[in-house]
């Protein structure tokens, strides 16, 4: 197996009874190795550059990993986007105060009695309302999160670079 290195560093191997007088001959009957550059293993006396496939699996990975985790901050962050951040910090609490009061009107409600107040709503059709919306984010989220973690799981389990760069969020 014989390497080439272009000008703007990427190797290419071929087999030894490649034949060629050009550079553009070469290129037209070598692969590119899908290796970033922390793969290579230069052979400075032979004059060949190879792929260490471990590395080469091992940063397919992690690139992998940081496009699928994109994609989920992505897919949720669209859902996020339509609330302020000052109010999304506010619904851990918003669901407790909603869950408690419907269980028990009884219950002390600091924050859903003011939510209450500056929409003119009911406290109970509030309470409601924020339940309905914090379930539906608990799905989405929680689809997301094991479409990650499904994702996640052949990332690891795929055993060639090829394989690894086949697995999307799509």
């Amino acid at each position: 197996m014989k390497s080439y290195i272009s000008p703007n560093l990427e190797i290419y191997s071929y087999e030894d009874n490649v034949e060629v007088d050009t550079e553009e001959e070469l290129l037209k009957k070598v692969e590119l190795p899908l290796a970033p550059i922390e793969a290579w293993i230069i052979d400075y006396e032979a004059g060949e550059v190879r792929v260490d496939e471990q590395k080469a699996l091992s940063q397919a990975r992690n690139s992998a990993m940081r496009r699928i985790n994109a994609a989920y901050e992505a897919e949720l962050a669209s859902i996020r986007s339509e609330y302020p951040e000052s109010e999304q910090m506010t619904w851990d609490k918003q669901e407790r105060e909603a869950r408690a009061f419907l269980a028990d009107s009884g219950t002390a409600t600091p924050l859903l009695d003011a939510m209450a107040t500056g929409r003119g709503m009911d406290k109970t059709e509030l309470a409601t309302r924020i339940i309905a919306k914090a379930d539906a984010w608990m799905q989405a989220s929680g689809l997301a999160t094991g479409k990650r973690q499904a994702l996640e799981d052949q990332v690891k389990a795929a055993e060639t670079v090829e394989a690894v760069e086949s697995i999307g969020w799509e």
